[in-house]
């Protein structure tokens, strides 16, 4: 086991937390510091593939994430009018076959089950702050933070989102998060009992999905393409995802149809980035969406940056020195990650190609591919 006095986590996401938890449950002292002082998170629902819960399954989370999310075995395929194409037998882990296929959770649900986590974990968390520098000393990291304290790290992980400063700071000739053509609407509705599991709307204009996220409600995103990615009114938004479903029949009409001012809709536009291996420099190492952001399509983006946290716990467990970690935690993860990010943007592509065919044949790929142990 590799020894550390303290390890600093950069970044109170998802990612951030799901590190922070792991390090600490490794049996490492770790402080968590997060730039917004009230600690929020963005977006709606989430959708949650098997392998992401098989990943959630190493932080102790599990049972609570079941328990307020919904979970379920395969999804439905249904033409843009609602006649039902082909049903999918969803993923299934070769290491954890009894998990569900996949399913969904609000987002804010799943951020207080891992902040829940992590208070339980004895874990500093510092909040309001960023770094305004990191200098590498010998065996440790110094940073400076934005209310002019200090400290002494001796490993640094960057789960600092897709604008990630750190990646900024140590990598100024890093890829840049990219446009990828495609804008993603993302509802929370009321879930009809009949829906039971994740469904799909695909040949029409725009490509919609259909996630339950608790007995009581479901996640609906809808992808557009918007080559000139134009800027959205938060005033207007309902009408303009009712315009865009209004040649959908099925489930969807109804979710339309019910659109109004106040229904919960979040609009962005897709961006992607990939960062060359290796992700870290020195004692500072990228991960979760610092590293490898992905758009939504194989529903793998959070579930890659919990993957992250585990591995490179486990690796500092089985290494004797940092270097050999970090080389581990790479050797782990990158082809896996490029797969995703690299898959998923094809994937969009051909969406806006009008290739059905094409995604299911990238999608069956992509899903074994992740299904395979982390």
């Amino acid at each position: 086991m590799v020894k550390i006095d303290r390890v600093l986590v950069v970044g109170g996401g998802i990612g951030g937390m799901s590190a922070a938890i792991a390090l600490a449950q490794a049996g490492y002292a770790v402080e968590l510091v997060e730039a917004d002082p009230e600690w929020r998170v963005l977006g709606a629902g989430l959708t949650v593939l098997g392998s992401t819960l098989r990943a959630l399954s190493h932080l102790g989370v599990l049972e609570e994430v079941e328990r307020q999310g919904y979970f379920a075995r395969g999804n439905d395929i249904y033409s843009f009018k609602g006649n039902l194409l082909f049903q999918r037998p969803g993923m299934r882990m070769p290491d954890a076959p009894d998990l569900p296929s996949g399913g969904g959770i609000l987002r804010p649900v799943l951020h207080t089950i891992l902040s829940q986590r992590v208070k339980q974990e004895n874990i500093t968390v510092r909040l309001g702050l960023h770094h305004t520098h990191l200098e590498e000393k010998g065996d440790a990291v110094r940073v400076t933070f934005s209310d002019g304290s200090e400290g002494r790290y001796g490993l640094i992980i960057a789960a600092d989102g897709v604008q990630s400063s750190v990646r900024r700071q140590l990598f100024p000739d890093a890829p840049v998060p990219t446009f990828t053509g495609q804008g993603c609407w993302r509802l929370v509705v009321d879930r009809p009992a009949d829906i039971v599991r994740s469904s799909f709307y695909v040949g029409g204009p725009v490509t919609v999905g259909v996630v339950p996220v608790s007995q009581q409600q479901m996640y609906v995103w809808v992808l557009e393409h918007v080559p000139d990615n134009p800027w959205v009114d938060p005033t207007t938004q309902h009408e303009q995802v009712r315009e865009l479903l209004k040649d959908f029949g099925g489930g969807v009409a109804k979710i339309r149809d019910d659109l109004n001012p106040a229904s919960i809709i979040v609009y962005r536009p897709l961006e992607a980035v990939l960062m060359p291996s290796p992700w870290c420099l020195g004692r500072v190492l990228l991960t979760g969406d610092a590293a490898h952001a992905t758009t939504p399509h194989l529903a793998s983006g959070a579930g890659l940056a919990i993957e992250d946290g585990v591995v490179i716990a486990q690796e500092l467990c089985r290494a004797e020195t940092v270097e050999e970690a970090l080389a581990a935690f790479m050797e782990r993860r990158f082809d896996r990650c490029r797969l995703v990010v690299e898959n998923s943007i094809e994937i969009g592509r051909v969406e806006m190609a009008h290739q059905p065919d094409r995604i299911n044949e990238i999608m069956n790929v992509s899903q074994e591919a992740i299904a395979q142990p982390f």
